[in-house]
């Protein structure tokens, strides 16, 4: 008779789609490969544009030795969400980051490489810095937008407010004569 058990042990693997085996690219000048991937990435936040948490991350990279790591040179994409800078309404967007970046074993944190662990690396690292550094910091809705008045906070985009234009500071009177239009302007006054 073969026992029976009430319980059944399950062991949680974490998946991590952007680490990548890369044995068989080292110490092998000239060859190369290319990996496409998909997955989820963590909440990322620059200004007031986000990344929502779990949303999908995608990249693809050249992989090839160089030294004694690895080159990676690719491209990262993930949509994001915003306001508009100039009206509050809703943006959403994708970015495309490019990327080149080099994987090296024993690499400073602090330093200008990524460290690689035991024959992998990890492309999410590289993924989230340059998409990092590519999402907008002061998005639009669409670049002719109008904003909000500055006095009751009417979305422009919508018509015209009712608002009595407030008068200009008088201090500021003397640069009025750089936004006349048609006004010719030279270095002697």
């Amino acid at each position: 008779m073969r026992p029976t058990f009430p319980w059944v042990l399950v062991q949680s693997v974490a998946v991590k789609p952007f680490v990548v085996n890369v044995a068989d690219l080292m110490h092998r000048p000239g060859v190369r490969r290319t990996e496409h991937l998909v997955g989820i990435t963590a909440a990322m936040t620059v200004a007031a544009t986000d990344v929502v948490d779990q949303a999908a991350l995608e990249v693809e990279s050249k992989l090839e030795p160089a030294g004694l790591g690895i080159l990676a040179t690719g491209w990262a994409q993930v949509d994001w969400q915003s306001l508009c800078r100039r009206c509050e309404q809703p943006v959403v967007g994708t970015t495309r980051a490019e990327f080149q970046e080099q994987f090296e074993p024993g690499a400073d944190p602090d330093g200008d490489t990524f460290p690689m662990s035991r024959d992998q690396v990890d492309l999410e690292l590289v993924a989230r810095e340059a998409i990092l550094l590519d999402l907008p910091l002061a998005p639009v809705c669409r670049e002719e937008c109008a904003g909000l008045c500055p006095t009751c906070g009417a979305d422009l985009n919508d018509g015209a407010c009712t608002c009595v234009p407030v008068a200009p500071d008088p201090r500021w009177a003397a640069l009025d004569v750089l936004f006349t239009p048609g006004t010719q302007h030279t270095e002697e006054g």
